[in-house]
């Protein structure tokens, strides 16, 4: 998700991911010809250990006590929390159906259509 919409503290972490999405976007396109299909996942929270991935930071980053968020902030992010067996099935069903985008999370719609809104208002200045 942070490929399509960024968030504060998470500059790196999003810009890895939207290039993981471009990629995938021009994959999409240029393997299209030869049957071979391209799906990208962008899910919001899934029950792994990612937040206390701070624990593996090396000493010379700031060690293992930076977390991006706090304990307490990390209540009150947005979009439920899924299981990983749902979002497995989600991820091979769209597969299948050769679906370039898997979002795992209805609550996307919200944030996506603000980014896009923001774009189309920029239409407005354009030549």
């Amino acid at each position: 998700f942070a490929g399509l919409v960024s968030n504060r503290s998470l500059g790196p972490y999003s810009v890895s991911k939207a290039a993981v999405v471009s990629l995938a976007e021009c994959l999409a396109k240029d393997l299209r010809d030869d049957g071979i299909g391209v799906s990208v996942l962008c899910p919001m929270r899934v029950t792994t250990d990612i937040d206390h991935s701070h624990r593996d930071r090396p000493a010379e980053l700031g060690g293992p006590r930076v977390q991006v968020y706090a304990d307490k902030e990390s209540g009150s992010l947005e979009g439920r929390t899924l299981p990983v067996e749902q979002v497995g099935t989600l991820v091979v069903d769209a597969i299948r159906r050769n679906d370039l985008y898997i979002l795992t999370h209805k609550e996307t719609e919200t944030f996506l259509s603000r980014r896009f809104d923001r774009i189309k208002r920029a239409l407005f200045h354009a030549l």
